[in-house]
């Protein structure tokens, strides 16, 4: 049996082998939505009929991952409601799990790992979410850090110039 580090280095590297992991850890069945892309190297799916417990093995892969190259979540529930609110007595839609306080922000963190852990993704898609303050700030904060890191990548580029021996 292979030790929990070998696990989540392969599964750095396999999002699927190491969402189908976690979901068989937690006696759960891989949701098929979340797999269609996988094969594309795309996360490419609709949120909003995930169970909480379908979301824990999303969000723990997402959050090693390496190789994904677009990650696309886009819901339909808000665009759905038109104009009403979610919390008029009228409306009979359940809100989906996604967007609640809690689940937004696990979501942010997840992809705030991937976005450190990852040099290949290269799209970022979250459409249709309640994305609140903090969420945004937890994106932020690995952006702001991306950019710092850019500029003094080409600070260095302009300004460097490589010592020279006469001989």
């Amino acid at each position: 049996m292979l030790e929990p580090a070998q696990i989540r280095r392969r599964g750095a590297q396999d999002f699927e082998g190491f969402y189908d992991h976690v979901c068989s850890a937690q006696g759960s069945a891989p949701v098929r939505a979340v797999k269609a892309g996988l094969s594309r190297g795309m996360l490419d799916f609709n949120p909003d009929h995930i169970s909480l417990v379908d979301w824990k093995p999303v969000l723990s892969a997402l959050a090693i991952n390496k190789h994904l190259q677009h990650v696309s979540i886009k819901s339909c529930y808000l665009t759905s409601t038109g104009a009403q609110s979610p919390n008029k007595a009228h409306n009979k839609k359940k809100t989906p799990v996604i967007h609640s306080k809690t689940m937004t922000l696990q979501l942010c963190k997840a992809v705030q790992k991937c976005l450190c852990e990852s040099s290949s993704l290269k799209t970022l898609h979250l459409h249709g979410l309640p994305l609140r303050e903090r969420d945004l700030t937890a994106l932020t904060k690995v952006w702001l850090l991306f950019i710092c890191l850019l500029l003094f990548y080409y600070y260095l580029k302009i300004h460097y110039k490589p010592f020279h021996t006469a001989r």
